[in-house]
């Protein structure tokens, strides 16, 4: 179902969910949600205010940062039982915890919400240093323990509708830490630190939202929308002993770190044979150990509707996107005009041409409306 985070447009009431028109299935950067199972209680105090809980599956989405221990928080699934061989699943020890308060008006709809999140895993002490070390590498098990961790975020929604509510605006947020699987882009939760714990990111996501309902046919609609993961690095004790740029320096591990090697971001690498002999596929750029550091987005589209009756709806849309990346900035080569701070830059056009089957009770006996 969808997670409570979500935005809603009537109350709490399920499948009124506040989901961005696009038709990016990825809907826009900034935006606040997620598919996943749960429980959940809602109550309608008058007709004004929602309050809600809910306990929702638990994962870890992943762990960013390079040069890090080593460590376990999530395997494959058990192909005997019910787990999916072919996922991952993590050691969370807890489940996802989520409240949201809703208040309505006859012009606007305004939501608070709070999420926890209980983070775990596996350390093993005696496992091999980061790459480029001068030190030989260990390989025993000797000394693991298990670290937990938790942490969480707040978020606001508020949508306010004029015009007769033909023009919605939105505005929406989200800030904490371990709070990266909330969001579209799917920015990491966590690093790890050098004793092995895990040492959540603190982040946020922004989304601006404006959607016209020009006519009952025409759906017209704008989004703006940025994510951000903060910085999160210390010093491993070891010394870069690799020949390049890097030579000599700190070996930095974690998030963001200003010794990450980013100037082969931006060189173009040879291709390579694809695995399942598929022909040749991209390979990736060595010397680009690129950790983002917010996501940026803006988004124009439409939606027109032929016909929308007892058949069904028959609709035709068009979207545009511009999505920027940014990293952290990291060890660049100026001398061939390679920056410390490459950046990714996506336009993306999406068609659409769809027929929903009619809703039930949506004509009555006679085919009338």
């Amino acid at each position: 179902m969808w997670s409570l985070a979500t935005e809603y447009r009537r109350g709490l009431e399920n499948n009124s969910e506040a989901v961005p028109l696009t038709i990016d299935a990825q809907y826009n950067v900034g935006f606040t949600w997620e598919r996943q199972y749960g429980f959940r209680v809602v109550k309608a105090i008058g007709n004004r205010l929602w309050m809600g809980g809910a306990v929702e599956e638990p994962q870890t989405l992943n762990i960013g940062g390079h040069n890090l221990p080593t460590i376990a928080y999530q395997q494959a699934g058990n192909a005997g039982g019910l787990y999916n061989p072919t996922s991952n699943y993590s050691y969370n020890y807890a489940p996802d915890l989520i409240a949201k308060t809703v208040f309505e008006t006859n012009w606007g709809h305004f939501e608070a919400f709070g999420i926890g999140r209980f983070f775990r895993d596996r350390v093993f002490p005696n496992g091999p240093p980061p790459s480029g070390a001068a030190q030989p590498p260990t390989t025993s098990a000797l000394g693991a323990f298990t670290s937990k961790t938790a942490g969480g975020g707040g978020g606001v929604n508020a949508r306010v509708s004029v015009l007769d509510k033909k023009l919605d605006v939105g505005a929406h947020g989200l800030v904490g830490n371990g709070i990266g699987r909330y969001s579209t882009t799917l920015l990491p939760d966590a690093t790890a630190h050098r004793n092995g714990s895990l040492e959540l990111l603190v982040g946020g996501s922004a989304l601006g939202s404006v959607e016209w309902h020009a006519t009952p046919r025409l759906d017209l609609y704008s989004y703006y929308g940025g994510e951000y993961a903060k910085r999160a690095w210390y010093n491993t004790g070891y010394t870069n002993t690799t020949a390049g740029v890097s030579d000599g320096q700190p070996i930095l591990g974690g998030y963001g770190a200003p010794t990450n090697p980013v100037y082969g971001c931006e060189v173009e690498v040879l291709p390579v044979s694809s695995p399942n002999s598929g022909g040749n596929v991209p390979n990736s750029a060595s010397n680009c150990n690129a950790d983002t550091r917010d996501f940026q987005e803006g988004t124009l589209g439409y939606w027109f509707r032929f016909y929308k009756g007892v058949h069904g709806t028959l609709q035709q849309g068009i979207q545009y996107s511009y999505t920027e990346r940014r990293i952290w900035t990291g060890i660049g080569d100026p001398a061939a005009g390679l920056t410390n701070s490459p950046k990714a830059i996506e336009n993306m056009w999406f068609t659409s041409f769809r027929y929903y089957l009619p809703q039930p009770g949506s004509g009555t006996e006679n085919g009338q409306k």
